[in-house]
């Protein structure tokens, strides 16, 4: 089975050069010039590849094809705890005022967490008699914490403040 992208990657990109071929022209300085450091901490020649910026691009995106990607590849997932997690999972959790919330912080500072799992029960509600879990807490744990949110929270939300 092969894993990642073709794995013929050419030449490489000093292999690629040929000379007097540019690929950024830097712009003219607006800035004023500094003095260098004296010239035996300088490097006469920098060695650097001539190659246009197109073959920079197409060289990168041939080897980043190279990698092991969810996206690219059949991955076979063994268990509950190598599970798929679709981006947008992590795209909500990432969200200011969520990706720090603490499981004893007080609700009137974590109102946005709150509203994330209310539609989520709302959204659940349309398929469950209720949209309550079964559980007591509705948990998830990753990257090393664990948030627990309790049945009595949800109602909280769905109620209002009392």
């Amino acid at each position: 089975m092969q894993v990642g992208g073709s794995r013929n990657t050419g030449k490489l990109l000093m292999d690629r050069s040929s000379p007097g071929r540019m690929g950024v022209v830097p712009p003219t300085l607006d800035v004023p010039l500094q003095i260098l450091p004296d010239d035996s901490m300088l490097r006469s020649e920098l060695d650097l590849p001539e190659i246009s910026e197109p073959e920079v691009v197409q060289y990168f995106t041939n080897l980043s094809q190279l990698n092991f990607s969810i996206d690219t590849h059949f991955y076979p997932l063994g268990s509950c705890t190598m599970k798929y997690n679709p981006k947008i999972n992590d795209e909500v959790s990432f969200m200011a005022g969520f990706a720090g919330i603490h499981p004893r912080q007080p609700l009137e500072t974590c109102q946005g967490a709150l509203e994330v799992l209310y539609r989520l029960q709302e959204f659940l509600a349309k398929g469950y008699r209720d949209g309550r879990c079964k559980s007591r807490y509705l948990g998830r744990c990753s990257r090393g914490t664990c948030w627990c949110v309790d049945d009595e929270s949800l109602s909280h939300v769905a109620r209002g403040p009392s």
